[in-house]
């Protein structure tokens, strides 16, 4: 093969890569589509298949009716009852919500629906009454019947039973708890969610019951223990006043009060009078002292006050005018002025001894005010004394009475408590209503047909997706010619496919060539024989073998074929079968096995004697001959190399059919005997690793493997493979169906 027609092939080939064909390592919508539609067998089988079980599986499930009753947590509360209340009102929080929902998921509010309904005889709950299914009439067999379960066992396994099937749940972020319950018969479903309602509710109302009991209860116990400490404190008080003389009370501490302020005004009143008469007193005194009986005779209010100084007061005036009056006619020695003289002197000693008299006076005075500012001052004393005596008294008998009156005022508030508790046993309600009661559903809730058909279908076509994309990639096999062009290295000269024949027709389908010259079939032998002699445009080959990895992969009908198209085309054609160990080239042109290639190798026979000619194809054919055990050593031998040379002279083209390549040696010896040779592979039947290896055992004979043909090709599917071929078939059918 030249530079020339190699260069050629390799534009072909890359302009093939742009048109024919996507690259397998780029992922397109195009492709997955194709993936799809090629496999849509096993998809489509999948869907079925898993339908039919789903709608089995749905038709034969029992049915389970839902019915939901729904509760508001109230957070208004009774202003009736509200002062009298023991227990507060629930918040309406959502911790709230989400603790009276474990509430009514609890296993007790539970037991007490059970035995509202008398649950432990129904069997759909007590599954002791149930008729044993298959699963426990096998176990049965084997291991016996089971031991019969205590009362106690059944009862808490029938609890279990209907916490299964009671759901609780809250509607956002409302107030509002949904309790749904599911059952096999719709009454019963709305049945029992209405009980576990009612059992909520009852609850509620129970726990407000009997804590008020307990409390009232402790408030009675309370309220005896606190008359009691009434009594003993009151009676405390009365015996301390009878002890402490305070039977009066706060009378007795009033009139000492009094007499205390009288007494202190009386003493007030007796320093003042002390005071004043030690001060005329001393005032006299002065004067006395100062001025003599005279001075103090007229300015001293005793003294002035004193009717009988005053009198001689006045004698002794009378007497002093009168000397005063004597002294203008008699002397000093007169005897009337002697005698007057000393009738004076008699007055002013009278005075004195008066006003002695009046200063003695004035002592004593003095003296009987201190003495009674003393006598007050002792009795203060004594008043004050007794005074503290009653405080101190006074004091503690306070302290026992704010006792006594702390332990009453204590009673007649728990009393009044007592009074309030006793009238709130009747006005009890509870925290929450129901707004929505149960009612029996019109549908079933499960299964859920629909949903579940749906699904099916969705995990259906997920399935046959996996399947398909399983099956793409185990698929491991060649199904375009760009998948054997990048495996092999060899071009792919033609996609030949399968084709319908007459099977009472010499040639199979190679008659197509002849009967159908414008099939899809004939024009694809075309192609593959323009194909191979552009492979060497200088130096066509003229003996071509056809190979292939295994049997059954389409080699002798493709050589048949290609012998058939190039005598349509006018030249002279030669067919020879050199698959000596299990020819069928005979079979399938309608002919005997012998005379053939044997007989010519052996000697026996000429190669004109052997050759036949098939007169509706048009071409001369060699069939294999007799069967023999050296078939080997026979074809390489000098001779078939003689007559190969023979039939390249005679004939313009020379066709030989190979035995498979991984089957015997031979192959490799034929090809390396003829011109060219080309590879042929059954489109979506033979591995690629067998397709690898049967080339791999050419490879010292590389260089004359003209190019490979896939063979007996499903065009229907191929065009799921490859982009360009949908295009290309239907254009095919428009322009010859024209």
């Amino acid at each position: 093969m030249n530079e020339q027609s190699e260069a050629r092939r390799a534009s072909l080939l890359s302009l093939y890569g742009v048109f024919g064909g996507e690259d397998d390592s780029t992922v397109t919508i195009r492709h997955l589509l194709n993936v799809l539609w090629r496999r849509r067998l096993p998809i489509i089988l999948a869907v079925v298949a898993i339908m039919a079980i789903t709608v089995a599986m749905v038709q034969n499930m029992q049915p389970i009716y839902s019915s939901t009753s729904e509760i508001l947590v109230e957070p208004r509360v009774n202003r009736l009852a509200e002062t009298a209340s023991i227990l507060s009102g629930l918040p309406a929080d959502f911790e709230t919500i989400q603790t009276e929902i474990e509430v009514l998921s609890s296993r007790r509010l539970h037991e007490r629906v059970v035995d509202n309904l008398d649950l432990t005889k129904d069997a759909e709950f007590n599954f002791t009454l149930q008729e044993p299914g298959w699963r426990a009439r096998i176990r049965q067999s084997i291991f016996g019947k089971p031991k019969p379960m205590q009362p106690e066992d059944i009862h808490r396994a029938t609890v279990g039973a209907l916490s299964s099937r009671v759901s609780i749940g809250s509607q956002g972020r409302s107030r509002v708890i949904t309790v749904t319950a599911q059952s096999k018969d719709r009454q019963k479903a709305a049945k029992l969610a209405n009980a576990v309602v009612e059992a909520y509710l009852v609850s509620q109302l129970e726990a407000k019951f009997d804590e008020t009991e307990r409390t009232v209860g402790w408030l009675n116990r309370r309220l005896e223990e606190l008359r009691e400490q009434v009594r003993t404190s009151e009676r405390a008080v009365e015996n301390y006043r009878q002890e402490a003389d305070l039977i009066t009370g706060r009378n007795s501490l009033s009139a000492t009060e009094e007499q205390m302020s009288s007494l202190n005004s009386q003493i007030v009143m007796a320093q003042a009078r002390a005071a004043e008469a030690e001060a005329r007193l001393s005032n006299l005194q002065g004067d006395l002292e100062d001025s003599g009986v005279a001075a103090a005779d007229s300015s001293i209010a005793e003294v002035l006050n004193n009717d009988l100084i005053q009198r001689l007061r006045e004698q002794e005036s009378q007497l002093q005018r009168q000397v005063a009056v004597l002294a203008q006619r008699y002397g000093p020695k007169h005897p009337k002025m002697i005698e007057l003289r000393a009738e004076i002197a008699d007055l002013r000693g009278d005075v004195e001894i008066e006003v002695a008299k009046v200063i003695a006076s004035l002592r004593g005075e003095v003296e009987i005010a201190k003495s009674q500012e003393r006598t007050l001052m002792a009795a203060q004393r004594r008043l004050e004394q007794g005074l503290s005596n009653i405080n101190a008294r006074e004091i503690d008998l306070r302290e026992l009475e704010r006792e006594a009156e702390a332990n009453r005022a204590l009673m007649e508030a728990f009393l009044g408590r007592f009074k309030q508790l006793a009238e709130q046993e009747d006005l009890q309600t509870t925290d929450s209503r129901v707004i929505s009661e149960a009612a029996p559903p019109v549908a079933p809730s499960h299964p859920k047909k629909r949903q579940i058909m749906a699904l099916a279908l969705i995990a259906s076509f997920g399935v046959g997706l996996a399947i398909a994309f399983v099956l793409e990639a185990l698929d491991n096999a060649f199904r375009t010619p760009r998948d054997l062009e990048k495996a092999s290295g060899l071009p792919v000269l033609s996609v030949v496919p399968v084709a319908k024949f007459d099977p009472n027709r010499p040639g199979g389908s190679a008659n197509l060539i002849v009967s159908e010259p414008l099939s899809r079939y004939a024009e694809s032998m075309r192609n593959l024989l323009v194909s191979m002699n552009l492979s060497n445009v200088d130096n066509p080959p003229k003996v071509i073998a056809i190979a292939s990895t295994q049997p059954a992969e389409g080699k002798s009908t493709t050589a048949l074929a290609l012998a058939a198209t190039a005598a349509s085309m006018g030249k002279s054609v030669a067919l020879m079968d050199c698959d000596l160990r299990r020819p069928s080239i005979h079979e399938e042109l309608k002919e005997d096995r012998s005379p053939g290639v044997i007989d010519v190798l052996a000697g026996e026979k000429t190669l004109a004697e052997v050759t036949r000619q098939q007169e509706e194809l048009g071409f001369d054919f060699i069939c294999a001959g007799r069967h023999v055990q050296n078939a080997l050593s026979l074809i390489e031998s000098q001779r078939f190399i003689q007559i190969l040379d023979e039939l390249r002279n005679d004939y313009d083209l020379v066709v030989v059919d190979t035995p498979p390549m991984l089957a015997v040696a031979d192959a490799r010896v034929l090809v390396d005997r003829c011109d060219s040779a080309l590879f042929a592979v059954r489109w979506g039947k033979t591995p690629k690793a067998t397709v690898l290896d049967g080339l791999k055992r050419m490879e010292d004979t590389a260089a004359k493997v003209a190019g490979a043909v896939l063979t007996r090709a499903d065009y229907s599917r191929l065009s799921s493979y490859q982009y360009g071929t949908t295009y290309y078939r239907d254009a095919y059918k428009r322009y010859y169906s024209s």
